[in-house]
């Protein structure tokens, strides 16, 4: 009995300490209101904090579209696209939005007097810096993915004005020759970070795995502003 107490002691001291679960990003005083809460930045936190927030809704969003659309259907294709088209622009208006509210706040942290609370409003404010920041570059790589979408339709479409690529000034015909013009001017090279997957379909499940892997580190970022959140808009009377 001591000898299995001895063991059971050494198992229970070489297990880890559990690790507190970081607080979710929420805005700043919906149930408890911080003491010395300074009015104008709760403004511009909430604001950042609201926009980082629904752009993790339209993440999640547009990862769901991308795994449902199925570019072989014509009517699942052309909802799909149109859906993902608003997202990706949304995500975008979301993230610009909040970054315009984090240059508010370290304007503000540039202001402060006191050195403990500018370093907390300036790591409250990178934290968020990097969500929004991620959330931007998703909302640019799945515009490409659409982009890219549409230059391979074009590039797949005949001209059916002229299907055997007759020429229409042919001399040989009668027809007057034309005078020598200036080459076309190519068009810009349109890629996407998914061309490589294949099919529409395979490239849309890869931008969705892409997507989701990121969302960890938006996650992070938005874990760091939640921990200094209270304290960068705490310390007024």
């Amino acid at each position: 009995m001591i000898a299995l107490l001895v063991v059971a002691t050494l198992i229970a001291a070489a297990s880890p300490a559990p690790t507190a679960t970081p607080e979710p990003l929420k805005e700043i005083g919906h149930a408890r209101a911080p003491a010395g809460v300074c009015g104008n930045l709760v403004v511009h936190a909430n604001s950042a904090i609201a926009a980082a927030l629904r752009d993790d809704g339209i993440v999640t969003r547009a990862i769901a579209r991308l795994r449902s659309i199925d570019f072989d259907n014509a009517f699942s294709r052309r909802d799909g696209l149109g859906e993902l088209s608003h997202l990706a622009s949304e995500l975008g208006d979301q993230s610009a939005r909040g970054d315009g509210e984090v240059k508010r706040l370290r304007e503000q942290a540039d202001r402060s007097s006191d050195a403990t609370h500018q370093a907390e409003m300036r790591v409250f404010a990178d934290g968020l810096s990097g969500a929004l920041g991620r959330q931007r570059k998703i909302a640019t790589d799945l515009g490409a993915f659409l982009r890219y979408l549409d230059y391979r339709d074009l590039r797949e479409i005949p001209d059916l004005g002229n299907p055997h690529g007759l020429d229409p000034f042919n001399s040989t015909q009668g027809k007057p020759t034309p005078p020598p013009t200036a080459p076309p001017t190519p068009p810009p090279v349109t890629t996407s970070p998914y061309e490589t997957a294949g099919a529409p379909n395979k490239m849309a499940l890869a931008a969705a795995a892409d997507f989701e892997g990121r969302t960890a580190a938006v996650h992070g970022d938005e874990a760091k502003a939640a921990e200094h959140s209270e304290a960068a808009v705490s310390g007024c009377s």
